[in-house]
């Protein structure tokens, strides 16, 4: 479910905007940190960049969106340390971020959720946007590979790109398309969580649900 504001203030007084619907409400832990909603009347000239927050069962997600897809999924806490949004303007400095329903993020952040997942294809549109490392992609890549319901260790990342297992641990926490890259499902070569951006507990309730989703359930507590 998207958390609904009321309005979108000034952007209705005047009658212009990119959107006239009922958008995200951003989440307090994120308040100044995000860009405020924008308009720009030479739009053909700029990338046009939705944004939006997302409720979610394991908390608030910052989107941002562009057309050909999502571009950043982040939990609302992180989103002002990794300062994302300065990242994709200084990487696109044409853009234009917008309020926006960000229905391709949302839709598949809702399927998932009720568990209906659906494929997220490595996402190649993103070197327009950010900047993404050889390395990084490799890893983010192979993320997309592992099945709904499954785990990798890193090691597995490892033999599959040819990087170091410790440099996967580092370039799987830059993934900033949180869930949709599945990086909650790369685990420590013994099967414990380690290192999740949402937190240990937020990678537990994840992988819990994607096994009640196909039905099958944690065989043990997780190792913290």
């Amino acid at each position: 479910m998207i958390a609904r504001a009321s309005s979108i203030g000034s952007l209705h007084a005047r009658g212009r905007g990119t959107y006239t619907g009922a958008v995200g409400r951003p989440d307090p832990a994120s308040r100044g940190h995000l860009p405020c909603p924008r308009v720009d009347w030479a739009g053909e000239k700029h990338m046009r960049i939705e944004w939006t927050s997302y409720q979610s069962p394991v908390g608030v997600l910052t989107i941002l969106e562009a057309r050909e897809g999502p571009l950043i999924v982040e939990f609302a806490e992180r989103t002002g340390r990794l300062h994302l949004a300065e990242r994709l303007r200084q990487h696109a400095p044409g853009v234009v971020i917008d309020t926006g329903p960000c229905r391709q993020a949302t839709s598949w952040l809702t399927a998932y959720f009720a568990g209906r997942p659906r494929p997220f294809p490595y996402p190649d549109y993103l070197t327009s946007y950010l900047s993404v490392s050889d390395s990084q992609a490799a890893v983010w890549r192979a993320l997309t590979s592992i099945p709904f319901g499954e785990t990798r260790s890193y090691e597995d990342i490892a033999t599959a790109t040819g990087i170091h297992p410790r440099a996967v641990g580092q370039l799987n926490g830059s993934n900033h398309l949180a869930i949709l890259l599945p990086c909650h499902r790369v685990v420590g070569k013994d099967g414990g969580l380690v290192g999740y951006g949402g937190g240990l507990e937020t990678k537990a309730w994840l992988l819990d649900h994607e096994l009640r989703s196909v039905g099958l359930t944690l065989s043990a507590p997780p190792a913290y």
